[in-house]
């Protein structure tokens, strides 16, 4: 029989502990002393061992201790396999997160915020809506499927990459219109839910280039805004996302942020 300081030194664990999992209901002396002290027998010891090892399996302590109370071997292996299933489940998270980790740590880099101007330029436009800001892809995609075939069946002259013009606040959750602009040569063929125009020339537009995921333009957006504040600039429009180059490899994004701004007064 074993005391407990002894059985915390036998099996390398804290007093605290041991009187923790006894006040539970997980593992308690199991006799008392000719001088009525509580003690540890053989079996608790190995009930302990039992413990510490599911307990490094990174099993729940309340799991421990139904499985402890008596299982049967076949409730037992059930036990182990959906704690399994559940290891595997947060290795496949944590896998993600490393991996997304990786490519932050690559996207990592110095913005470089500058002021352009913009000339006048015909585009053709097709304009949607998104329920928020987390609802945007689907309505997008619609948007460049309908140009994307426009195009396809009147053949124009593009010009300049794809932009996409955000309208509205919507920060306040509410229903924001979106519209995808083709920059074309010349005035083009329209059609329903399409048209084109002569967009106008932006005296000073402040444009910073985002190398990466789409994920973390937030980061490119950022430095823009710091740029604007020190610079005593304030905006005079819509924001834009001019996407420069798409890749298989979300790291090769090029995406252009432009906000038209003027300096205040």
């Amino acid at each position: 029989m074993f005391k407990i300081g002894e059985f915390a030194r036998i099996t390398g664990v804290t007093l605290r502990t041991l009187r923790h999992y006894d006040e539970m209901g997980l593992l308690s002396p199991s006799r008392l002393s000719d001088n009525d002290y509580r003690v540890y027998t053989a079996s608790d010891l190995q009930k302990m061992q039992q413990i510490l090892s599911l307990r490094d399996l990174g099993m729940p302590l309340d799991r421990i201790r139904h499985i402890t109370e008596g299982l049967s071997r076949e409730d037992f292996l059930i036990l182990l396999r959906e704690h399994r299933a559940a290891l595997q489940q947060e290795l496949e998270q944590l896998q993600t997160r490393i991996s997304r980790l990786e490519h932050r740590l690559q996207e990592v880099h110095m913005y470089s915020p500058e002021i352009r101007s913009i000339p006048s330029r015909f585009v053709l436009s097709t304009q949607g809506t998104a329920q928020d800001y987390q609802h945007v892809t689907a309505p997008m995609n619609a948007l460049w499927d309908r140009l994307c075939k426009h195009v396809e069946q009147h053949p124009v002259e593009r010009t300049g990459p794809d932009t996409v013009i955000w309208y509205g606040d919507y920060g306040d959750m509410e229903a924001f219109t979106l519209e995808l602009v083709f920059p074309v040569a010349a005035e083009s063929p329209v059609a329903e839910g399409i048209r084109c125009y002569l967009q106008e020339a932006t005296p000073e537009m402040a444009v910073v280039l985002h190398k990466g995921s789409y994920e973390n333009l937030g980061d490119a957006y950022a430095a823009l805004a710091t740029f604007l504040e020190k610079e005593n600039y304030e905006r005079t429009g819509h924001m834009r996302e001019v996407y420069l180059h798409f890749d298989q490899d979300e790291r090769e994004h090029l995406t252009e942020i432009h906000v038209p701004v003027r300096k205040k007064s």
